[in-house]
């Protein structure tokens, strides 16, 4: 099963908040993907950041969020230094899926983080999509859509900085990703640019 973030609602905005809550949600909402049997994968969203935006405040608390989602979920920890546990690759039956961490420091609209992949984190993904050239599909997942437009229901509608013309849409479509999936819309839209799919949902 693939989540591509918001598990929890997660304004929860002091680091007290942070720790007394994620004990609660976070193994609950495991417990329920063990309860079915089901194998999970999931991308860290908005909502386990503590919603957008992020002023000052909010932002310094970013770190502390983004380790309890790394403690409870337990995602591989094969992704860049700095996101070790938020950004993560792994191989099944010959596919490669790598999820990537939107939820970057940087000043954009939301505040003091940007909806964006660049710099070390997007060196790790080039890397890790070079290093499997013999793989049969590439899916790869983050939180916002990257293409525009999209439905949205109940949505700030969140979306990758820059879109299409993005690094990271730009090296996926060098690198023939097949599939990208994106959450944050609560509605679905299927858009296909540059040889990859995109599911925002």
């Amino acid at each position: 099963v693939l989540v591509a973030g918001d598990l929890v609602m997660g304004r929860w905005w002091t680091k007290e908040k942070i720790d007394k809550y994620a004990a609660i949600y976070y193994p609950a909402w495991v417990k329920r993907m063990n309860d079915h049997g089901l194998k999970f994968y999931t991308a860290v969203g908005d909502h386990e950041l503590g919603d957008n935006p992020w002023p000052p405040a909010r932002a310094k608390l970013v770190p502390h969020f983004k380790a309890a989602f790394r403690k409870y979920l337990k995602m591989p920890l094969n992704g860049p230094d700095h996101m070790k546990g938020t950004a993560f690759s792994f191989l099944h039956k010959n596919n490669l899926f790598v999820a990537v961490d939107v939820f970057e420091k940087g000043k954009s609209v939301q505040g003091e983080i940007a909806p964006q992949v660049t710099g070390k984190q997007l060196e790790w993904f080039n890397k890790t999509l070079d290093a499997n050239p013999a793989v049969d599909n590439v899916i790869v997942m983050g939180h916002t859509p990257i293409l525009a437009p999209v439905k949205r229901w109940s949505s700030s509608g969140l979306m990758l900085l820059e879109g299409r013309k993005s690094a990271l849409w730009k090296s996926m479509a060098r690198r023939n990703v097949d599939l990208y999936l994106g959450g944050e819309v609560h509605a679905i839209t299927c858009t296909e640019r540059d040889g990859v799919q995109q599911i925002a949902h």
